[in-house]
């Protein structure tokens, strides 16, 4: 963007914050010169609207904060391009390929190993990998009163505070997951959501669209037998039957007392508890299978199972 283009914007921006400012005052002129208000029928006073700001459902963008760039031209070539020494795992940054933001809630599970956590929120995510143990996705909610605050942790205000790293409360695993023949693959990199893949061979593998706020961890088993490890163990597991159309609810309670929801949408596929540490599917999918986590119990989940998210988008005005 250009010096002139600059000083556009800012012109623009200053022209739109001033007609805003004068909708704002509620008031209108009637053909007299008169301030009139609008009632409705029992004599209340109404507002109406602002025009600019109101939503339109033919046209969602319209009024949207975020739909209007201040400029889409190149930065000045003053400004050298370099190639970033940070190259990205598991995504395509080729010339023909969308950008990848450098600032994003994924970012983690493209750096070096992939095996950092990401925080889609109420869950963390992370790639384990870990020697000796099960090779997949891992899952952990953190309640607050797991938060640990420092230095001194009776301190107003504290000046730092961390949730417990890792606890691998679940990870969505498969059959003959191994660290030498799992890749971990991401696509449609957007703001506020990313899709992950596990794959063992091109037409084997498990995807898991990862959604800002999403009230499920979700896996869509391609032609993989579903294994469900967890490092907390699994005290007390429970088929509890069908909640709607192809979709069966089952009730783990892990070793730390915390109970958790398990959706299978498919008829493929049931879950038994192999032992403490492992949940696994009685067999392989001839297509695909979706297998959903959710901490707690709640007749909304019930009610949702089965449906995903696999994007978010933020208006403002």
């Amino acid at each position: 963007m250009g010096f002139s283009d600059f000083r556009k914007a800012l012109k623009k921006i200053d022209s739109s914050l001033k007609e805003h400012k004068q909708q704002k005052q509620g008031q209108q002129l009637d053909n007299g010169g008169q301030q009139v208000q609008q009632l409705d029928n029992g004599g209340q006073q109404v507002q109406q609207a602002d025009p600019q700001f109101s939503s339109n459902p033919t046209n969602p963008s319209k009024g949207d904060l975020f739909s209007r760039p201040i400029a889409t031209s190149e930065p000045p070539a003053i400004f050298k391009r370099v190639k970033h020494n940070q190259l990205p795992k598991g995504c395509n940054y080729g010339e023909n390929d969308a950008p990848i933001q450098t600032n994003n809630f994924s970012n983690n599970l493209a750096l070096e190993d992939q095996t950092f956590p990401v925080w889609p929120l109420p869950y963390s995510i992370w790639l384990s990998k870990d020697p000796g143990q099960d090779v997949g996705l891992a899952v952990n909610h953190t309640e607050s009163n797991q938060q640990v605050f420092g230095p001194e942790p009776d301190a107003d205000p504290a000046q730092f505070y961390f949730n417990p790293p890792k606890i691998k409360s679940f990870v969505f695993s498969g059959e003959n997951f191994q660290e030498s023949n799992v890749n971990l693959n991401l696509e449609n990199h957007q703001k506020l959501s990313i899709v992950a893949k596990l794959s063992i061979t091109g037409n084997q593998n498990v995807t898991f669209p990862i959604v800002h706020g999403m009230g499920f961890v979700t896996a869509v088993y391609k032609k993989i037998k579903p294994v469900i490890a967890s490092q907390v163990g699994v005290q007390q597991f429970k088929k509890i039957g069908s909640v709607g159309k192809n979709v069966t609810k089952y009730r783990a309670v892990l070793f730390n007392q915390v109970p958790w929801s398990i959706y299978v949408s498919g008829d493929d596929v049931s879950l038994d508890l192999r032992d403490p540490n492992h949940i696994v599917g009685n067999s392989q999918p001839g297509g695909s299978v979706v297998i959903q986590l959710a901490r707690e119990e709640s007749k909304h989940y019930d009610n949702s199972a089965g449906i995903y998210p696999i994007a978010a988008h933020l208006q403002g005005s």
